[in-house]
């Protein structure tokens, strides 16, 4: 079972690199990321305070109530009166 890679040596060796070489790579890998993510949120933040400011210069347009409206409800009052006559 020397050969294997449940042998005891073979274990001991894996644990030593992971311990040691591949942990700093770890934690340099996590520190990149972190940083990533903090300038990553701290933009989305500025962002969000530019469009605040853009929401407040403009002003919001009035609606007109007034005016022609969509002869929807009509025509389909017209069909089904046709539709009932029948």
């Amino acid at each position: 079972m020397a050969k294997s890679l449940r042998s005891k040596p073979k274990l001991r060796a894996k644990s030593v690199k992971r311990n040691g070489e591949f942990a700093k790579l770890n934690e340099a890998r996590n520190a990149r990321l972190a940083e990533k993510l903090k300038a990553n949120l701290d933009k989305q933040k500025e962002d969000k305070m530019e469009d605040e400011d853009k929401e407040e210069k403009v002003e919001k347009k009035k609606i007109s109530t007034s005016g022609p409206r969509t002869r929807n409800g009509r025509i389909s009052k017209k069909k089904n009166k046709k539709n009932t006559t029948n």
